[in-house]
C-alpha cells in the first residue's frame, strides 16, 4: 500500500504512536499473485487462479514474501486483460470499492 515506505522506516509508529510489531514482520498489505492451496471451504477460488488482494493484518501475512496466505473474502480474481504486476498495484484502492 502506499503507507509501506512509512513503515519500512518507522514513521509509521512514531506517527500512529501504535507498539512496533514483533518480529517476524512482514510488510506489504496488498499484492497479487497465483492461488497454490485453498482452505477446505473456499468455494471461490481454485488452484492456479491470478488473483489480487488486501490483507489488513499486516504484521502476519505481508506480500513482501514470496508466499503469503489471504482470507478468500480479501481477495479478488485478477482482471482480464491484467498482469500480476498491474493487478498488485491495485487492491488498496480498488478492493475497497468494489466491496462498498
Amino acid at each position: 500500500g502506499p503507507w509501506d515506505p512509512s513503515l519500512r522506516e518507522g514513521e509509521y509508529f512514531e506517527a500512529t504512536k501504535e507498539d512496533r510489531p514483533s518480529f517476524p514482520f512482514v510488510l506489504g498489505v496488498d499484492g497479487a499473485g497465483t492461488v497454490i492451496a485453498t482452505g477446505e471451504r473456499v468455494k471461490s477460488f481454485r488452484e492456479g487462479d491470478k488473483v489480487y488482494g488486501y490483507d489488513p493484518d499486516i504484521a502476519k501475512n505481508g506480500f513482501y514474501a514470496e508466499y503469503a496466505r489471504l482470507k478468500a473474502r480479501h481477495a479478488a480474481p485478477v482482471p482480464d486483460g491484467l498482469d500480476l504486476e498491474q493487478a498488485a498495484a491495485m487492491p488498496a484502492d480498488a478492493l475497497p470499492a468494489l466491496h462498498r
